[in-house]
């Protein structure tokens, strides 16, 4: 029988939820109601605006609170309502997954599908960067044994731990790769068919944190036109165009800076996680 699918999305609170971001939010929700194969549901942990339609594939629970209760509460609702899926995917408000994925993987057995190159979108210049990272991102596909595994601790942070224990899912992410490091059915997806996009904006919460916008926007590697065949739609869609595109121009320097780097990240990266056959390097 083929997959099922299951999304958890922490809803980003209104009193965060800028006009862009909620652009974002409807972007994110569209390439959802856009996957090529259906056989999958959303949670939606948090408060929708008025005007905000989703279908009946998005289960809504009505519960305000920090990111980390609202996928404890998540995890609680699947269990307590007993969901039926077999692969569980986080989900942030703001991220674009990717469309065609899930067709994919209908038919596979795996514990778990993740990008080895994590990839980002500007949304201000539409452009698309890809940089090797020696953890694992928040967006992957969890077999549900393993996203509802007891693993780890809580992501540091002043929030309710409604339990003593968390669950994969609700886990840490950059402790995500300590858990898969034994398993051997692991899919790294195709670079050029990446899990998801996570979007970067200048009214983003970590952006705004950031000292030097240029600096922030350059740490996440080497940035060109996109051309990820899954992500093509991005191209007609500009979410940041009241805002200066603040990156510095990419010179040479900066671009073998990057390659220097990514070597790096992927020589530690393979001593802590199994490689694509299923062999510890």
């Amino acid at each position: 029988m083929p997959n099922s699918f299951l999304f958890i999305i922490p809803l980003t609170p209104r009193s965060h939820l800028s006009s862009q971001r909620l652009s974002l939010r409807k972007l994110c929700f569209d390439t959802l109601k856009s996957q090529s194969y259906s056989n999958w549901k959303a949670l939606l942990i948090g408060e929708l605006l008025d005007e905000e339609q989703v279908s009946e594939k998005f289960i809504k629970i009505d519960f305000e609170g920090q990111k980390e209760e609202k996928l404890q509460k998540a995890t609680e609702y699947i269990l307590r309502k007993e969901l039926n899926c077999d692969y569980i995917i986080r989900l942030d408000d703001d991220d674009i997954f990717n469309p065609v994925i899930l067709d994919s993987l209908k038919d596979k057995n795996f514990d778990l599908c993740v990008d080895k190159y994590h990839s980002f979108w500007d949304t201000s210049s539409g452009m698309i960067s890809q940089k090797i990272m020696y953890w694992f991102p928040n967006s992957c596909i969890h077999n549900k044994k393993h996203a509802l595994a007891i693993v780890g601790s809580f992501p540091p942070g002043d929030y309710q731990r409604y339990k003593e224990k968390p669950f994969l899912i609700e886990n840490e992410h950059n402790d995500f790769h300590f858990h898969y490091t034994e398993k051997n059915n692991i899919i790294f997806s195709d670079k050029k068919s990446p899990v998801y996009l996570r979007s970067l904006s200048s009214g983003s919460i970590t952006s705004l944190q950031a000292n030097n916008y240029s600096e922030y926007m350059n740490n996440f590697g080497y940035w060109k036109e996109n051309n990820i065949g899954a992500f093509s739609f991005l191209k007609k869609i500009k979410i940041d165009t009241g805002t200066e595109n603040k990156r510095k121009k990419q010179n040479l320097l900066f671009f073998l800076k990057s390659i220097k780097n990514t070597i790096i990240s992927l020589k530690v990266y393979n001593k802590v996680i199994i490689n694509k056959n299923g062999t510890r390097t």
